[in-house]
């Protein structure tokens, strides 16, 4: 009977990863078509939240994974934004481009479970608010330090990364960091849920 438990959650797990998986690409998709200014709004971090907080932070970096992939891809196909990056870098460009989305699901599952012991609200506000401040902070500490070089040549202005900065924490930042606080009470809602229906089980 344990062992047709454990089997049966192990199944509701794979397919529930599943799921948010395919969530996060059809998030990361559309955001592609969403962008103000020259750099698109990340809309598949709540769905990584989302997992993070029922499944733990192994949830959460495969589906920041999965995100990172969708990005890759997009960013390396006809037209893409990253281009001159990978021809710049391929290593480091992946590695940026992982890392950030990796880290931003771990960190977010972690997160979420050392604070639900005390309130799942503030759990999830925490979460959803260092969840795009880990994506984005490791994403400008990579081309600052990586793709300096990137982002100087031909340059001529007088601060290339300064505006760099800027451009990344003006209103594409602050967007992405404000939907992820609205949904906060939602993802609260949702995680409930689940564990309210995983008792009557």
């Amino acid at each position: 009977m344990n062992n047709r438990t454990n089997s049966h959650e192990k199944i509701r797990r794979m397919s529930m990863y599943a799921l948010l998986a395919a969530v996060v690409v059809v998030l990361q998709l559309l955001s592609t078509y969403i962008k103000f200014g020259t750099v698109e709004i990340t809309l598949a971090l709540t769905p990584i939240i989302v997992g993070a907080a029922i499944y733990g932070w192994k949830c959460g970096a495969f589906l920041g994974f999965v995100m990172s992939a969708v990005i890759f891809i997009m960013g390396v196909s006809a037209g893409g934004a990253m281009i001159p990056m990978v021809q710049y870098n391929l290593p480091a460009s992946i590695i940026v481009c992982f890392g950030k989305g990796i880290a931003a699901g771990a960190v977010a599952g972690i997160v979420y479970k050392v604070i639900s012991k005390k309130s799942p609200v503030l759990a999830a506000f925490s979460a959803s608010a260092l969840t795009p401040i880990v994506n984005t902070g490791i994403y400008i500490i990579g081309m600052i330090t990586i793709f300096n070089g990137y982002l100087t040549q031909g340059s001529t202005e007088s601060s290339p990364i300064l505006s760099f900065i800027l451009l990344v924490l003006s209103i594409n930042f602050f967007i992405e960091l404000a939907v992820n606080l609205v949904l906060a009470t939602v993802i609260t809602r949702v995680v409930d849920y689940y564990n309210a229906k995983l008792k009557k089980q």
